[in-house]
């Protein structure tokens, strides 16, 4: 049976705003040119981005990046960056030069004063660029690597239609930054990529659903109106697509969703878009379904504590 939850009101004037309709109504499907014309974007582009990325992996022993290397369960992505990390063991340094050396910065499409590689996820690359207007986020989607125009088109097209949707979930003021989707030279050796670019967080950044105790978070959000108004709209809005419309935002990405501090101001800001149906992620794995379904939970007990919304029971 599918899973609900049971008596979700819709108290301190925030709607409920997303009908029930199925997982293939909602996500846009992404087609691209390389899936019938070769392994270029898939195979050399990623592997550059898998060693450009290798130096931000967290540090072992080459023993362990030997074993991730011949696991016939790691992925190409991740096999490609152990190698790079584990000659890196022996040769220290490797990792950065690599990276340094497919670096390409000149080619952007604004002058900037510094840009380096800030972390990296399923989807992206993300590099933090300062200009003389601040600082932005920019991020660099892996797949459209090596894509020409129609498929960095359909990329660029694919990740910006996953950000409206969650625009239309969340529309707490802040919850979701505002975010522009362009082609630009990537500085992954200059290739065209599709990519989004989002203003910098400033401020002491904590994932939300790791870093803080229940109780931390209560106190938290009942201390502050702004960020209490944008945890409901999160929570209850999550709740409901993922029990009535089998749907759920990546949830299991680290710093996806964060609690930003910056002087008096707090904030709770999504920074991902990875929504996708409760059965990717049960096919992925039974342990990413079981945090996905346990993070959905905890978002009902928090609610119920901050709110007294009865949202906490989900049932199979």
């Amino acid at each position: 049976m599918k899973p609900r939850v049971k008596d979700i009101d819709r108290s301190e004037g925030l709607d409920i705003r997303a009908p029930t309709l199925s997982a293939e109504q909602h996500i846009p499907n992404l087609h691209l040119p390389w899936e019938e014309q070769g392994i270029k974007s898939r195979f050399l582009f990623k592997s550059l981005a898998a060693v450009m990325t290798a130096s931000l992996r967290p540090k072992r022993g080459f023993i362990d990046h030997l074993g991730s290397i011949i696991n016939p369960r790691t992925s190409n992505y991740d096999r490609i960056g152990a190698l790079i990390n584990s000659i890196d063991t022996v040769l220290p340094g490797t990792a950065k030069n690599l990276s340094n050396l497919l670096y390409r910065s000149g080619r952007l499409p604004v002058q900037v004063d510094n840009i380096k590689l800030y972390t990296y996820g399923t989807a992206a690359m993300v590099f933090l660029v300062e200009t003389v207007q601040g600082r932005s986020v920019v991020k660099i989607y892996k797949k459209s690597l090596g894509n020409d125009l129609d498929g960095l088109m359909k990329v660029a097209d694919f990740y910006k239609k996953k950000y409206e949707l969650a625009k239309s979930w969340y529309d707490a003021p802040g919850l979701v930054p505002p975010t522009h989707f362009v082609i630009m030279p990537s500085p992954v050796l200059g290739s065209p990529a599709a990519a989004c670019i989002q203003s910098y967080i400033e401020g002491e950044k904590k994932d939300f659903l790791n870093d803080f105790t229940d109780m931390e978070l209560v106190n938290l959000i009942r201390q502050d109106d702004a960020l209490r108004k944008q945890f409901i709209c999160f929570a209850k809005q999550t709740i409901h697509m993922y029990c009535d419309n089998e749907l759920c935002i990546d949830l299991l990405g680290e710093g996806n969703l964060i609690l930003a501090k910056n002087d008096d101001l707090v904030t709770l800001n999504l920074i991902d878009y990875g929504i996708a149906p409760a059965s990717l992620w049960k096919s992925r794995s039974a342990e990413s379904y079981s945090k996905i379904d346990a993070y959905v939970s905890r978002l009902g007990t928090l609610l119920q504590k901050i709110s007294g919304v009865r949202g906490n029971e989900i049932l199979e």
